[in-house]
């Protein structure tokens, strides 16, 4: 017995209205948040160490080292590649991957813009979560290192508020490191 697919389903029509994803509309907007940012013009103060009323917010640093069985030049396009962060994130993101260009990620949990760009050897950025006061970042920077069989990356993320810390780290480690290795099978030799 033969079923027709679309029998029951209700077609678009000609005169019909677009319906936008909530995601798709919430990165839009971040995204251009993110790019009309004031944190990054070089002209005002730096903010990272206060918040908008002149509070000082006490931050830590975080190092992180991870092992990745690909090139560099594979993994720090998968870093900046649109349809790689969607892969890995398994969420909706935008980004600009050029100096200054913005990216959000996470629909729009993670924001902020590139600083700096060498491809397969380094990524600067200013990273912000969504919670963070308003036009607070963190500077974030991914260096890569090319061995024989594998490249190790080198996070260095400074001005990470304190009370975010613990929620930062285990974010890389989760929704990135881990992410990765799993869906592009970077992780494990298997001879």
């Amino acid at each position: 017995m033969h079923v027709e697919f679309s029998q029951g389903m209700i077609l678009p029509s000609k005169n019909s209205q677009v319906l936008h994803r909530p995601d798709v509309d919430q990165n839009n907007a971040a995204f251009k948040d993110a790019m009309n940012d004031p944190a990054s013009d070089k002209n005002k103060k730096n903010i990272n160490s206060q918040s908008q009323v002149g509070c000082p917010i006490l931050t830590k640093n975080l190092t992180m080292q991870e092992v990745f069985l690909t090139s560099a030049e594979e993994l720090y396009t998968t870093l900046i590649d649109q349809q790689r962060l969607e892969a890995f994130t398994r969420s909706s993101v935008k980004v600009d991957a050029s100096r200054g260009g913005a990216f959000v990620l996470f629909n729009g949990n993670v924001t902020g813009k590139f600083q700096e760009l060498i491809s397969g050897e380094k990524i600067v950025m200013q990273w912000r979560y969504k919670s963070w006061p308003d036009g607070y970042h963190s500077t974030a920077t991914i260096k890569l290192d090319q061995k024989d069989d594998c490249t190790e990356l080198v996070l260095i993320q400074s001005g990470i508020p304190e009370e975010d810390y613990d929620r930062t780290k285990q974010g890389w480690k989760q929704y990135y490191w881990a992410s990765m290795k799993q869906t592009f099978c970077w992780g494990t030799k298997y001879f």
